[in-house]
């Protein structure tokens, strides 16, 4: 009843289409079913792997969760992200060590506008899926950024410098227990010069 009763006073609606009572209608989970992307970042020293392009309904349903507080949908972006990290996986050389997922830092800004880093919260959700099946992976969200502007609206090289930098490792002591053959795969919601990413690895490469 009080589930409902909720729903009278703001009632859902679908984040990718907009139409009313579900947080995502059918066609809209038709359209996200597709298969994982890969591409090479103008900044990026390895490839990167996506759930899908940035466009429709995928980025309607980003926005929806990241500027939102869509929380209901972190379960499905967590079940994409895991698909493109199985991608990630099966086009590297086979091995035993265990997979760290490193969440992009966020800034403190934004941590208290959405009550968290939300990538962190979708990598953790993605983990969930390897972590059912006694896949040795596990979350490390060991970075953290200070005076990093937004990026929104920056060119290319604009990105590149407004993160240079900006990113440091939080946890040293937690990097320094890390296997030096241990494997890692930086997770961000966006992807589009690689310049954030690129400077997450710029740092980790130079700590371990």
């Amino acid at each position: 009843m009080l589930s409902e009763f909720v729903d009278l006073l703001l009632p859902r609606v679908c984040a990718g289409c907009g139409s009313e009572t579900v947080s995502l209608c059918r066609e809209c989970v038709r359209r996200l079913d597709t298969d994982p992307v890969c591409s090479m970042p103008r900044y990026g020293t390895v490839k990167a792997y996506g759930a899908g392009p940035y466009e429709g309904v995928l980025r309607n349903v980003i926005v929806n969760y990241k500027e939102h507080d869509r929380r209901d949908l972190g379960q499905v972006l967590g079940l994409m992200l895991a698909r493109a990290v199985a991608c990630a996986l099966a086009d590297a050389p086979v091995s035993s060590t265990p997979v760290l997922l490193v969440p992009v830092p966020a800034r403190a800004t934004s941590a208290r506008k959405r009550g968290g880093n939300h990538v962190e919260a979708l990598a953790n959700h993605a983990a969930e899926h390897f972590i059912r099946d006694k896949f040795p992976m596990r979350v490390a969200p060991v970075l953290a950024v200070r005076g990093r502007g937004d990026q929104v609206g920056s060119g290319a090289h604009a990105r590149r410098r407004n993160v240079r930098g900006t990113h440091r490792i939080s946890h040293p002591e937690v990097v320094a227990r890390w296997p030096q053959d241990v494997r890692v795969i930086i997770v961000d919601d966006i992807v589009t010069t690689g310049a954030t990413v690129a400077e997450s690895a710029r740092v980790l490469r130079k700590s371990h």
